[in-house]
């Protein structure tokens, strides 16, 4: 019998009773709470990690049945995505499906600034208008703008789930 991916995960994350924990590597771990899929990068982007954030984001949108949101943390340390892999991050993130999409990409440094100045470009420029995207630093201020940007859909959760989730992906 094929293990489940939903439980195949070799993290162990302190996650509210609202999430379900998905499939995850050394690389990445997906998290679902209705109408939102979240994703942690801790190292490479590879082509697995790629189509379980699509799977995750497709999974999430067919249950919601309407609008959904993405959040994703990165780790400082994870190396960019190259090539087409970048490719295929860039459309999950700029995926007609999301109504929002908050990256968090952590880190105070130089190189952490610059990524999230590039990103947030990338966002206005190539990003669907439709979409309420932020790329942030700081969990306390991605949380509170989640939830400004969430005001009125059906998959708000409670600002203390969601800090505890960004919080779990971050420091796994």
């Amino acid at each position: 019998m094929p293990d489940d991916p939903i439980r195949s995960s070799p993290r162990v994350l302190d996650l509210p009773p609202c999430a379900t924990m998905g499939p995850g590597t050394a690389d990445y771990q997906v998290v679902f709470v209705d109408g939102i899929a979240f994703m942690g990068w801790y190292g490479n982007v590879t082509d697995k990690g790629i189509e379980a954030w699509r799977s995750a984001a497709t999974r999430v949108a067919e249950r919601a049945r309407g609008p959904i949101a993405l959040v994703t943390c990165v780790r400082e340390s994870s190396p960019p995505p190259e090539g087409e892999l970048r490719k295929g991050a860039a459309k999950i993130l700029f995926d007609d499906s999301a109504a929002v999409s908050l990256l968090v990409f952590e880190g105070t440094g130089f190189r952490a600034a610059i990524v999230r100045s590039v990103l947030a470009m990338m966002f206005a420029i190539v990003g669907n208008k439709k979409t309420a995207h932020k790329v942030i630093g700081d969990p306390t201020e991605a949380v509170k703008w989640f939830m400004d940007a969430s005001k009125g859909k059906p998959w708000r959760p409670e600002a203390r789930d969601l800090r505890r989730i960004v919080d779990a992906l971050l420091n796994a």
